[in-house]
């Protein structure tokens, strides 16, 4: 399985942006969610604040599809390195069970949102514990 998370790892911090440290633990979470077949897709990691400016404008337009997001320079999803490369610390991935894919998230130091943004896991408070 070692392998499968070192993987995922590489393609969380390549494809979607996140932080080193919380993209293996997301990583894990991925595999995990797939082992229980809990079909795991993800839709977001790293945010710009362009993006993050327009989610809070669909927002406020009532898309449906949007969960309440928080302030520009306020979301764990426009985390970068002092140099300004994406390093996330959050990420969303939809699942045929949340509640599942929350505990096994919790197990892995990871915070789930829960019902109220269901798809949104991240490091608690922007440190990883």
């Amino acid at each position: 399985m070692n392998e499968y998370i070192k993987a995922w790892t590489k393609y969380l911090i390549d494809h979607w942006g996140l932080d080193d440290d919380f993209a293996e633990r997301a990583a894990a979470l991925v595999v995990y969610c797939s082992y229980y077949k809990l079909r795991p897709e993800i839709t977001s990691g790293y945010r710009s604040d362009k993006e993050q400016a327009f989610l809070i404008d669909q927002a406020k337009r009532g898309n449906p599809n949007v969960h309440t997001p928080l302030p520009v320079g306020k979301s764990l999803h426009g985390n970068t390195t002092w140099w300004g490369a994406p390093a996330a610390l959050a990420m969303d991935m939809v699942t045929s069970n949340p509640a599942i894919a929350g505990y096994l998230a919790k197990q892995l130091g990871i915070v789930w949102a829960g019902k109220t943004d269901y798809v949104h896991f991240g490091a608690r408070r922007g440190v990883l514990s």
